[in-house]
This record gives C-alpha cells, structure tokens and sequence, in this order.
C-alpha cells in the first residue's frame, strides 16, 4: 500500500504486477521481519525503479495496461 501510495498508483495494480517475479528486478523484493514472528513484503529503492519502468513500458502498448490486465 506504501509503494502503491508513493507512487500515485492503484495498490491492486502493483500487487498484480509484482505478484509476478518477471515483471520487477530480480532481489529488488524483500520480506521484512517486523516482530519476529511475521513481517511484510516490500520493494527496494530499485524495485520502486523497476515497477515505474514497468509501468512506463507497459503504458506504451496498444491497449496499456488493460492489455496487461487482460
């Protein structure tokens, strides 16, 4: 929700995209341990980079992002 935010983008969109491990650079995604116990899944600084990337390239496509979606 974060990096959804940060980025002025649909959350569900950015789930689906990294959902993928193709779709951002390899080890740019990370789970963090917050209590031990559990933790969440975030993005490095050049995971933010590489779903921009994504994002901008995919945006190029006939059809964008409905063509991804499909």
């Amino acid at each position: 929700d974060q990096v959804a935010k940060s980025i002025g983008e649909n959350r569900e969109l950015i789930e689906l995209i990294s959902s993928n491990p193709d779709n951002i650079d390899y080890g740019e995604m990370i789970h963090v341990d917050t209590d031990g116990r559990s933790g969440i899944t975030t993005v490095t600084d050049r995971g933010v980079e590489s779903l921009l990337e994504f994002l901008a390239d995919v945006r190029t496509w006939e059809g964008g992002i409905r063509q991804f979606l499909a």
